[in-house]
């Protein structure tokens, strides 16, 4: 990669991996601290992380598979949280383009008497409904730093091969529930998965507090004081320049 400097969002990426594919002295941005989030997110990562700290039982899933969702895969999540039998609320996210928008409209209709489902297209406020739900299902993708900055628990589907390095990490560091069946995932995965995540209100706190370690929603501002030019004080002496932490406000001039 001929470049002056390389981000990659992965957790657990390390400088080695870059280092025969990038020139000397290209700077590595490295694991998702660097991750690029909307500052919606980080705005409601206080309140959100404070409600997944008190607790409480399962009353809203957010699903989302991504913008386009080629496959339907929304489908067979819808499948399994109705077998599942939670009595929760279902926040159904989409693409206006998603090829099978019309299906899961009809599908969430038809399941109106089993659980209530909302479906979105194009939402505009998707830190609020990650902030709102107590649990996720989603594809391991971009999002997944989104769902960690809010210490959203989650149900991950890994529904494309370049998702599965960021899925590992994710289950690694105890941040998501991974679903990767190579034969494909069906319902009956989803609804175990899931239901035994509602049942478990230690674990989803365990959960949250790893997802919320791994992303901050700071990455762009990191980003931009990594990128400053080097000054020096008036004194001479180089100066380092880093984002403000809440244990600064201690500090005295």
């Amino acid at each position: 990669h001929d470049c002056d400097a390389l981000l990659d969002q992965t957790p657990g990426r390390r400088a080695e991996d870059y280092g025969a594919l990038v020139p000397g002295g290209c700077r590595l941005l490295l694991g998702p601290r660097y991750a690029l989030l909307r500052p919606q997110f980080a705005a409601a990562r206080g309140a959100a992380l404070k409600r997944r700290r008190a607790g409480g039982p399962v009353r809203r899933i957010l699903v989302s598979l991504g913008a386009t969702d080629p496959d339907n895969v929304t489908a067979t999540v819808l499948e399994g949280l109705a077998r599942a039998g939670v009595a929760a609320e279902v926040d159904v996210v989409m693409g206006a383009g998603a090829p099978h928008l019309a299906a899961v409209r009809a599908q969430a209709r038809a399941l109106s008497g089993k659980m209530p489902v909302t479906v979105t297209v194009g939402a505009g406020n998707m830190a609020a409904l990650m902030a709102a739900a107590d649990i996720a299902v989603g594809a391991a993708g971009t999002a997944s730093w989104e769902r960690c900055c809010l210490g959203l628990p989650a149900v991950v589907l890994v529904v494309a091969e370049n998702q599965r390095a960021g899925a590992k990490a994710l289950a690694g560091a105890g941040a998501a529930r991974i679903l990767d069946a190579p034969a494909g995932i069906t319902a009956t995965h989803v609804a175990a998965a899931v239901d035994d995540l509602c049942r478990s209100a230690d674990e989803r706190r365990r959960m949250a507090l790893a997802a919320a370690n791994l992303c901050d929603g700071r990455g762009v501002a990191r980003i931009v004081v990594d990128h400053l030019p080097a000054e020096r004080g008036r004194d001479g002496r180089p100066e380092t320049l880093r984002l403000a932490r809440r244990g600064d406000a201690s500090l005295h001039s």
